[in-house]
Order: C-alpha cells, then sequence, then structure tokens
C-alpha cells in the first residue's frame, strides 16, 4: 500500500472516531474523553508522517505546492494546540464539546483540502 492510501485510511479511522463522538450524548463523558484521547493519538502520529515525510515531498515535486504545504503546517500547528487544551479538560468542561467541535469541523477542512489537491499535484 503506497503512502497516501495510509494516510486516506487514518482519514477515514479519524472521522469514524469524530461520527462517533458526534453520536455520544450529553453524559457520555467517559466515552467522550476515551474517543477524544483516541484522536488525539491517531492524529499525533498522523501530522508527525505527514511533516516528516509528505510534505517534505510535496515541496521537491512542485513549488506550486508550497502554499499548500505552509497553510497545512499551520493547521497542524492549530490542530496540536487544541489537542494540548483539550487534553487538559474534562468533558464535564462547558467548553469542551465546543472545543471538540472546532477540532473536527478544521480537520474535515483540512483532510477535504488534501485528499482533493495533493493527489491531483503529481507530476
Amino acid at each position: 500500500m503506497d503512502a497516501l492510501k495510509l494516510l486516506k485510511q487514518d482519514h477515514r479511522e479519524v472521522e469514524a472516531l469524530f461520527k462517533r463522538y458526534e453520536r455520544a450524548g450529553d453524559g457520555a463523558t467517559k466515552a467522550k474523553k476515551q474517543l477524544a484521547r483516541r484522536v488525539t493519538e491517531l492524529l499525533s502520529k498522523h501530522a508527525a508522517v505527514e511533516e516528516e515525510l509528505l510534505y517534505p515531498a510535496a515541496r521537491e515535486l512542485s513549488k506550486d505546492l508550497e502554499d499548500l504545504v505552509l497553510e497545512a503546517l499551520e493547521e497542524h500547528h492549530v490542530a496540536k494546540a487544541t489537542l494540548a487544551e483539550l487534553e487538559k479538560m474534562s468533558p464535564d468542561d462547558e467548553r469542551f464539546d465546543a472545543k471538540m467541535t472546532v477540532l473536527i469541523e478544521n480537520i474535515r477542512h483540512h483532510v477535504e483540502e488534501e485528499e482533493g489537491e495533493l493527489p491531483n499535484c503529481r507530476s
């Protein structure tokens, strides 16, 4: 399996976790904490692979990808900061669900751009 297929597989796994989180009820604090922890683990590993392998390769492939890569790196930065905040919070915190919702929206946007633009930039 090639690297892009593995990254897309990660995207599908994260999306499945997001959907489980969104379906969890208001009283499902234990489940939400476990899901947030799993999302953090998966996204942290995924971002490291992208930052160490995918983005440098994309930059070498085409100068036209420079802006896309820089934006993706900034999106990673924002996601990591949000994940760090979530790790310190309890799902009982009034802002936990809101913060998780923003993370989910940001990651979905990131995945859409990444899957839509990077594959189209192969030489």
